[in-house]
């Protein structure tokens, strides 16, 4: 029998760069004219540590054909609507080659291309649409993306300006009237050169049953890579490994990747030797959860990030947006320039999901803080300031009501509903008051200042009996 020869790298090389967008081993080795297991063995190792391929049960699959016409989601949050921006951050590295840095993604809608611009914002603000880059690999980007962020090799603390290369969308929001819950919806065009088409979807047009099956799909199928790889892959890398294990499990374009950091049960970041990996919470080392060299925010928010509304809602505090403008702006007229101490006393024991969501609504209540201090108009607001702190002392005994409430296990549903229901009603006309008081333009004069004044005393007496009825409630129960 005639001795096989062994077939070189290149030979094999070469056969798996024209075969199909799926093949198997055994293809590749009857391509090559040797199908000895020596054969087979190399063509596997070659395989094996080839980023451009995925497999699943000894088919081996390109990323490029993987992913080409794949669609998947982004969704803009408040403030990107609001500058007509979106941040590339961690949001298509799954959906493109290794070697296409974020920022050198292009998006066209209608073949036309998106262009981009720079801004600068603080670095806890942006942290969050970064988060599945990793630890280490976050602060390369940032650094890489602008020379201005070369401050960041030395302090991290979270204050930091950082400047990003981002997307000019404003026309493209202005033309569908886009509004937070609406989506982007990509389409994969161009894997290995990070090309996207850009449409839009409306909220109204995506079941949140289809969201919440494609995040706990995902969960199952990184779970899976992770029990393959343990802790060996990037984020990103098992992010796209997750998405292509997850198979037809994964609604396609059913939920964006901030979504899934939103609502992910089953994930965390751990970081460790400044190596970030999404790890089970089965499956976590708790004694190896913290790493000093990365700042505690970089981990999976449980809780809701996308507004300053909706986490003051998400941590159980009855303090609405509104008001807490009102309480910047009494913050200004009692000249309090620091920021921290307006923040550790109105939110110094709140109950946030993690570090991730203080920090990013520290972040956007500072921004409205400062930005408040540098436009504040003391004699405008001369007049109309004690009828605010009058509002604003009602407003807090509230909370400290619903406080005590909360420590003492008590539930709202204990208390007789028409004093919550007046509770409510009174503190509607009060939001109503302060959005007027709140607006730099109204200056009203003397007599419409005291008719005001005195419209706020009349609610004030009937809150004050309302929480006095609240109170003594609470103390019969006791008995």
């Amino acid at each position: 029998m005639a001795k096989r020869e062994e077939i070189s790298i290149n030979d094999i090389e070469k056969a798996v760069d024209v075969a199909g967008g799926t093949f198997s081993v055994a293809e590749i080795a009857k391509k090559c004219g040797n199908v000895s297991a020596a054969t087979r063995n190399r063509i596997y190792r070659i395989l094996d540590g080839d980023d451009r391929f995925f497999s699943e049960k000894e088919v081996w699959v390109r990323r490029d054909h993987f992913f080409k016409r794949r669609r998947f989601l982004i969704t803009p949050d408040e403030w990107e609507i609001s500058e007509g921006i979106l941040v590339p951050g961690h949001r298509f590295v799954p959906f493109a080659a290794p070697e296409v840095f974020a920022s050198e993604v292009v998006l066209r809608i209608a073949q036309s291309v998106v262009p981009q611009k720079c801004v600068t914002a603080p670095l806890g603000k942006i942290f969050h649409y970064h988060l599945l880059l990793g630890s280490e690999q976050l602060f390369d980007f940032l650094i890489a993306d602008s020379r201005a962020n070369a401050h960041l090799k030395k302090s991290r603390s979270g204050n930091e300006p950082v400047t990003l290369t981002v997307f000019d969308l404003a026309q493209f929001y202005r033309d569908h009237d886009f509004a937070l819950g609406d989506a982007l919806i990509l389409t994969t065009e161009d894997f290995s050169k990070g090309i996207f088409d850009v449409e839009f979807l409306p909220a109204g047009s995506r079941p949140a049953a289809k969201r919440e099956k494609a995040v706990a799909a995902l969960d199952a199928a990184i779970v899976k890579v992770f029990d393959r790889f343990e802790e060996y892959l990037d984020i990103p890398e098992q992010i796209a490994w997750g998405i292509f294990l997850a198979g037809e499990t994964l609604p396609e374009a059913a939920a964006s990747l901030d979504e899934y950091i939103r609502d992910s049960q089953g994930l965390t970041i751990h970081t460790e030797g400044g190596h970030a990996v999404l790890v089970p919470l089965s499956r976590i080392n708790e004694e190896s959860e913290n790493d000093d060299a990365v700042p505690d925010f970089v981990t999976l928010s449980s809780g809701d990030t996308t507004s300053v509304g909706a986490i003051l809602k998400s941590i159980g505090s009855t303090f609405t947006p509104v008001e807490m403008e009102a309480f910047i702006l009494d913050a200004c007229y009692g000249r309090v320039a620091d920021f921290g101490v307006f923040f550790q006393h109105f939110f110094g024991n709140a109950c946030f999901a993690d570090e991730a969501q203080k920090e990013i609504f520290k972040t956007m209540l500072e921004e409205h803080f400062e930005e408040h201090l540098e436009t504040y108009n003391r004699a405008d607001d001369e007049a109309k300031a004690p009828v605010r702190r009058d509002i604003l002392d009602a407003v807090e005994e509230r909370q400290a009501f619903f406080d005590f409430l909360a420590e003492s296990g008590k539930a709202p549903s204990a208390i007789e509903k028409k004093l919550l229901t007046g509770c409510a009603a009174i503190s509607h006309r009060f939001a109503e008051t302060l959005k007027m008081l709140d607006d730099p333009s109204y200056t009203p004069d003397a007599a419409e200042l005291e008719e005001l004044a005195n419209a706020v005393a009349i609610e004030l007496e009937k809150f004050d009996a309302i929480m006095d009825q609240l109170n003594c409630q609470i103390e019969r129960n006791k008995e």
